[in-house]
């Protein structure tokens, strides 16, 4: 009890002191003025702590985004949104996840950031993944898939192209998948990245084993366990032994089998993978129960109910009962078999019913979503018809104002042509009275002229003599 109580207050100090580092690290980043370097110090401090401290780590980026948004810094606040985007994503956090990651989309679609962008549907598509929204998530790396090859992005296409395989395999298409972890691994070998190379040719393995292409299966897990080897990734080396020890054991070769199988299990125990150790005892048992050699098998089998209890993993459980029962039945020993066949039914029957309360519990919370988003659906239609209406009225009186200014400059136009022709009467108007008047006066002038030489003709007349006179002479001087 007592070592109980100190395991129990060492725990505490230990939390305490990390806690209060963590505290003590912020508080010194804090101090700091706020620009971008304060921005990036946080946002690589709260990335080093997601998988320690969540809630550290999102307090970090809550802050970068608050500085971001302070400083009006688009790039950095993308940046801190993509970074909560992903930390709530650990958190399994869903929908704040999807909203920080189409903020983050979004911005970055603005500054026209190509490789963010492949980024931000990248994680769009984990995200939905992890909901099990297989349509959106492979909407969303298929659009950062087309980006990618269009901006030869190879490893951003890689990382779209490993995510589209687990769709498909996630729907069953395990064809479509197989295809996709095939381009993969082209383009992993183009960039002569060795580790993710060997994790691919084992994922094209695994699924090429499960359709029973052996021999394809073989030869990819062995290219995968030689490239391991080479790089020494211990879990990779562990993951090709399990692969070439499936295949032989379902091809009948258990000798081999059970040699792949132990390599694995050591190396397991080696690097602590203990949910792959504990899938390696069932199979160990399964081979060596195969082979008749039920003791061996028996050992694997109660080691890995043990495991199974520790990690609390009750599915693995029914499954060890399931294999006890089994392997004591072929050794004969009834009592035994029928003990761990009763364990096993009630642990099945127990799942089911936890299994049954999942599954209303997960119709509800569905049906609660979908409420939910029927309920956005309706208000972004209200918001989108306001939009729209606020639009088309701004666009009315756009063209009002529009009409009027077109109006008031033609009744400009019209007044200063009517101003110009008044003013154009006015002098033609003028200089038709002065015509008037000349003519007036020119008829005046004429007139005196006629009156002076009428005069002058009578004066004449009056001194000339008459034409009967001179007519009078003329016949007169003729005669003489």
């Amino acid at each position: 009890m007592k070592s109980c109580l100190i395991l129990v207050l060492l725990y505490m100090f230990s939390f305490a002191g990390y806690t209060q580092n963590i505290d003590s690290a912020l508080a010194k980043i804090n101090t700091g003025p706020d620009d971008t370097a304060k921005i990036g110090k946080l946002l690589r401090f709260g990335w080093t702590l997601r998988n320690k401290d969540i809630s550290a780590a999102i307090n970090c980026f809550e802050k970068a985004i608050t500085v971001s948004e302070k400083l009006k810094h688009d790039r950095c606040l993308a940046q801190s949104k993509s970074k909560m985007g992903s930390a709530y994503n650990i958190k399994s956090e869903l929908e704040n996840a999807i909203k920080f990651h189409d903020e983050a989309l979004g911005i970055f679609q603005k500054l026209k950031d190509t490789t963010w962008v492949i980024s931000c549907y990248k994680n769009i598509g984990n995200v939905w993944t992890k909901k099990g929204d297989y349509s959106k998530a492979l909407a969303a790396y298929l659009k950062g898939l087309k980006l990618s090859e269009q901006s030869q992005n190879k490893k951003y296409a890689s990382l779209c192209l490993s995510g589209i395989a687990s769709v498909y395999y996630y729907q069953g298409n395990i064809i479509k998948a197989i295809e996709c972890y095939s381009r993969n691994n082209t383009i992993l070998a183009e960039m002569n990245d060795g580790p993710s190379l060997s994790t691919g040719l084992n994922n094209l393995a695994g699924l090429l084993y499960e359709l029973k292409k052996y021999e394809e299966g073989l030869k990819s897990a062995q290219q995968a366990l030689i490239l391991a080897k080479k790089l020494n990734i211990e879990k990779e080396i562990a993951n090709s032994y399990i692969i070439l020890a499936n295949i032989y054991s379902d091809t009948g070769d258990n000798v081999k089998a059970e040699s792949y199988y132990s390599d694995a299990m050591k190396l397991q125990e080696k690097i602590g993978d203990a949910d792959g150790l504990l899938i390696t005892l069932f199979n160990l048992a399964d081979v060596y129960n195969a082979l008749g050699q039920h003791s061996k098998a028996l050992g694997f089998q109660l080691q890995s109910m043990e495991m199974a209890k520790e990690l609390k993993e009750d599915f693995r459980l029914q499954e060890a009962y399931h294999g006890l029962a089994d392997t004591y039945f072929a050794m004969n020993d009834h009592k035994s078999a029928y003990k761990y066949h009763v364990l096993y039914s009630d642990l099945k029957d127990s799942l089911r019913n936890d299994e049954n309360n999942k599954i209303i519990a997960d119709m509800n919370t569905k049906y609660e979503t979908e409420k939910k988003d029927k309920e956005l659906l309706t208000k972004d239609k209200e918001i989108v018809e306001q939009s729209a209406k606020a639009e088309r009225q701004a666009t009315q009186r756009n063209y009002f104002i529009i009409g009027f200014i077109v109006v008031f400059v033609l009744s400009g136009f019209i007044f200063r042509s009517y101003r110009l022709k008044q003013k154009a009467n006015k002098i033609i108007e003028a200089q038709k009275e002065e015509v008037e008047h000349q003519k007036e006066l020119l008829e005046e002038k004429q007139k005196e002229i006629l009156d002076s030489i009428k005069y002058a003709t009578r004066i004449q007349r009056a001194h000339l003599p008459t034409e009967k006179y001179i007519e009078k002479t003329m016949d007169k001087y003729r005669k003489n």
